[in-house]
């Protein structure tokens, strides 16, 4: 019975994360349906496969990494510098699946979808870019579930973010029609994030500033990707430039990677 309670409690500050999640983009979906009728739907829903890729991803990524970090976060000696090294070694390549994912979103939509629905090819960048949002989260929902005290922080996150979804789409789908909705879920996905790295990082002692980078990245290649899109840029210039962003990101944290690759 005791240890019924403890479970309850536990699950009671949990619940919220799990069950507002789907929230966000139901709640995008309703309001864009409200505003600007079924097409719209229609067009959100067949280009969010690109989303969706990068969601299957996520939750295989989340049943691997869970017992990992918390095996890592019972070793009070290595365990935190084991983390940050993986987080690092992580996010170049969430970041490389990004680019991969916004530079030819273009040909990937084309090849998949129906003709009739690529006038929504413009909204992938921002699409991909909150689902690599939501994985970079993923990074630091466990360090925050690992201690009693601090899952309530994540469930904030998905309560922040909805509330700042909500607000965002009925102002800026009036006025910017789909992409208003689309960017009004990615800002609140990357504010979910945001929110959560912030009290993981804080609890372990580590500095946020450390991942401005990644952040920074993420929104060049949304920018760059849809730069591409209204001026169909060729194959092999995004080919080039993937290349070269991986190339000094990799020469920037290498170290970290070495690090990472001799702990394990």
């Amino acid at each position: 019975k005791k240890q019924s309670k403890k479970l309850l409690k536990y699950s009671s500050k949990v619940a919220p994360h799990k069950i507002a999640g789907w929230g966000l983009t139901g709640f995008s979906i309703t309001i864009m349906g409200y505003y600007l009728g079924s097409s719209a739907i229609g067009i959100f829903g067949a280009v969010a496969f690109l989303g969706i890729i990068v969601d299957t991803l996520n939750k295989a990524f989340e049943l691997s990494y869970q017992p990992w970090i918390y095996n890592q976060l019972n070793d009070k000696k290595n365990g935190i510098k084991k983390i940050i090294h993986a987080t690092k070694t992580l996010s170049i390549v969430f970041i490389a699946l990004s680019a991969f994912l916004t530079f030819f979103s273009k040909e990937f939509i084309e090849i998949l979808i129906d003709k009739r629905y690529h006038d929504g090819i413009i909204l992938a960048p921002l699409i991909i870019t909150g689902s690599i949002s939501v994985l970079f989260g993923s990074l630091f929902t466990f360090i925050l579930y690992y201690k009693e005290d601090l899952t309530l922080y994540a469930s904030k996150a998905t309560i922040i973010s909805g509330i700042c979804n909500i607000i965002l789409s009925i102002i800026m789908i009036p006025k910017f029609g789909i992409i208003g909705g689309v960017a009004s879920l990615t800002i609140a996905k990357m504010l979910y994030c945001w929110y959560k790295q912030y009290h993981a990082w804080k609890n372990i002692n580590s500095s946020i500033y450390s991942f401005i980078y990644f952040y920074f990245l993420c929104i060049v290649i949304m920018i760059l990707g849809t730069y591409f899109i209204q001026n169909s840029t060729p194959f092999f210039p995004r080919l080039i430039l993937i290349a070269t962003i991986l190339f000094v990101t990799y020469f920037r944290y290498r170290n970290w990677i070495f690090n990472f690759l001799k702990t394990q």
